[in-house]
């Protein structure tokens, strides 16, 4: 029989979240970034990363060209990114506008990580330079165009105009 802490080891949880600035933080403000996650018993708080320059980085539309900077974390107790964020913004000093949490189970999160994964190699294949359009079932000339397909479309029209213009008597 397991006994309480063994239970307590196996329903500990994790939350991942991603930390989105800007700006650059400076030493003094990581520090404090890091004091601060340390209510929610945060481990695991990467180093910030750097983007290339956007012209509309996904997040901050509403900033023009910038680059972002990416920290990624783990938290042993659940808290909300937006309380998170109204904390930051007191605490780091930046604009509310200038920082990002979110959740890395959020929706927009997971399609963000899918379209920065590299293109696998029939991704990355272009459909314009296959000659053969592969992709394509094999039609059957005949049932598109021609002779017979005239014949059968005129006997069809000639069907329902019959159908059409039958008389109905009360």
């Amino acid at each position: 029989m397991k006994s309480l802490q063994e239970y307590l080891m196996e329903s500990a949880k994790t939350y991942e979240f991603r930390l989105k600035t800007a700006v650059e933080l400076s030493d003094d403000q990581l520090d404090m970034l890091e004091k601060h996650l340390r209510k929610y018993e945060a481990f695991d708080v990467e180093s910030p990363k750097r983007t290339i320059l956007q012209s509309a980085p996904l997040d901050f539309h509403n900033l023009g060209a910038a680059e972002i900077y990416i920290m990624d974390f783990k938290t042993a107790l659940p808290m909300s990114p937006a309380i998170l964020v109204n904390e930051l913004v007191q605490k780091l000093g930046i604009g509310e506008g200038h920082i990002r949490v979110r959740n890395k189970m959020e929706p927009g999160e997971e399609l963000d990580a899918q379209s920065m994964e590299e293109p696998t190699e029939k991704d990355g294949e272009a459909l314009l330079l296959d000659n053969e359009y592969s992709e394509v079932e094999n039609p059957k000339a005949e049932e598109y165009f021609g002779d017979k397909f005239n014949t059968k479309f005129i006997d069809e029209l000639t069907k329902a105009r019959k159908d059409h213009n039958t008389e109905y008597k009360e």
